[in-house]
């Protein structure tokens, strides 16, 4: 079973923006170019074609641009594009493009409908592609410096004949370590998996939350995932998050 998109950010900013001052234009660099050298060494290593079997354990490079528009004064749309680099398969191993609807209900409460789009590699040496059709809904409380919120989704895997649907549960904490904008944060993500009625896959993340400005922030993070099922199920992954925003 292929690795399928469920774990993208579908995130939400509704913190006040931040005030205007210098991007930091070297910072920015520095990051863009230290993903650019983890993304070529994955893509040059030395196993070019997908092995007969994949293998169990994988460690991988994931960089990701997420766009957001405000379109209405409860509605945000994200467009977001993430590849997924490996040390041992050919690359991109996965790739994911899709959109979504960040609807705010209340200061407590956001629904995300979206849809993603995604290809991976075979053992047969073929592309494989599917469609993840999503809905989220994320309840969040803040207090102080800290923020927490619970995420509960479902996703429909779409792949030719092998259909099945996802759901899983996120708990994230945040707390803000300079200003009103960057933080860092920690989350867990437990999945179930209808295709073999078991809560085959965990994923445990720890990273930080930089913003520039009111426009642009990054986002590197840290991703260990375990899952008996899937190939490849145990991944260490760096992972890191372009978000930009148009208005």
């Amino acid at each position: 079973m292929a690795d399928v998109s469920v774990g993208l950010s579908c995130n939400r900013d509704r913190r006040e923006p931040a005030q205007k001052h210098n991007v930091g234009r070297d910072w920015v660099r520095q990051i863009i170019l230290a993903t650019y050298y983890l993304c070529s060494a994955a893509a040059m290593a030395p196993a070019q074609s997908t092995p007969a079997e994949l293998p169990h354990q994988n460690n991988q490079v994931w960089p990701e641009l997420d766009i957001y528009n405000k379109v209405g004064s409860h509605l945000d749309l994200t467009l977001v594009s993430q590849g997924r680099f490996s040390f041992d398969l050919p690359n991109p191993e996965i790739y994911v493009f899709g959109i979504d609807a960040n609807i705010m209900v209340n200061k407590y409460l956001l629904i995300t409908p979206s849809y993603y789009f995604y290809r991976f590699d075979q053992p047969a040496k073929t592309l494989g592609y599917g469609q993840n059709p999503v809905l989220a809904a994320t309840v969040d409380v803040t207090k102080r410096e800290f923020r927490i919120d619970d995420r509960n989704r479902f996703v429909a895997v779409l792949s030719g004949s092998d259909n099945f649907w996802v759901y899983g549960n996120r708990l994230r904490v945040e707390r803000r370590v300079a200003g009103k904008r960057d933080f860092v944060f920690a989350w867990d993500e437990l999945f179930y998996f209808s295709s073999t009625a078991a809560w085959q896959r965990n994923r445990v993340a720890v990273g930080f939350h930089k913003s520039f400005n009111e426009r642009l922030a990054v986002e590197p993070y840290f991703l260990h995932q375990t899952d008996g099922h899937s190939r490849p199920g145990d991944l260490n992954t760096l992972g890191i998050i372009l978000n930009v925003r148009l208005r």
